[in-house]
């Protein structure tokens, strides 16, 4: 499948690929499916689900183990159950989207788990909406985990083909940044103008 995850995928396989039987991957922004592909062959030993959400129509067809929300990815994670494996986060390349996400999906990922980013290597892109530039992933990533990264996590990052970013949760520390309150609002004002909701 020709998809812009280029050799990180082969990374993010490896991940998912140790998933233990019945685990869930959630794959926020399913796009076209490549992410979604790559969870569900890597988990195939393992019976896993892989619960893809977008707000457009599905472009990934139906797939036994696998669940389609049609919808925001905040709206998903109020039926989306802990514990999870792995969550891709992949929407809106914005550093509020990223931390009001990861406020929501971070407590609900098992120890041993899995958070990991797409598009967190950007050099000077940024996506522009509402009239302005906005602060990339990356920026989100260190605003709600904080500098430098605490050692109840695994970092790990790959710059290649836009960059990919890997976070392994190794205890249930649940951090609480500065500027939550904020990014929230930025995000459901963002989800709205670009979801048209």
């Amino acid at each position: 499948m020709n998809d812009d995850l280029g050799p990180n995928k082969k990374r993010l396989m490896e991940v998912a690929s140790t998933a233990k039987p019945d685990d869930v991957l959630v794959d926020l922004g399913v796009r076209h499916g490549a992410s979604s592909a790559a969870m569900l062959y890597a988990t195939l030993d393992q019976g896993c689900t892989v619960i893809g959400v977008d707000p457009c129509e599905q472009q990934f067809g139906p797939r036994e183990r696998y669940e389609y929300l049609r919808m925001d990815s905040i709206t998903a994670a109020e039926r989306i159950t802990a514990p999870l494996f792995l969550v891709f986060f992949d929407t809106l390349h914005i550093k509020q989207q990223v931390m009001a996400e990861l406020f929501h999906y971070w407590p609900k990922i098992r120890v041993g788990g899995w958070a990991i980013f797409h598009d967190s290597e950007w050099g000077e892109k940024r996506d522009h909406y509402l009239g302005q530039d906005w602060p990339p992933v990356m920026d989100g990533i260190k605003a709600f985990f904080g500098q430098p990264f605490p050692n109840c996590i695994h970092f790990e990052h790959h710059p290649e083909s836009w960059g990919m970013t890997f976070i392994q949760k190794l205890d249930d520390w649940i951090p609480n940044p500065e500027g939550m309150a904020e990014a929230l609002e930025d995000s459901a004002r963002l989800t709205k103008h670009v979801c048209g909701l």
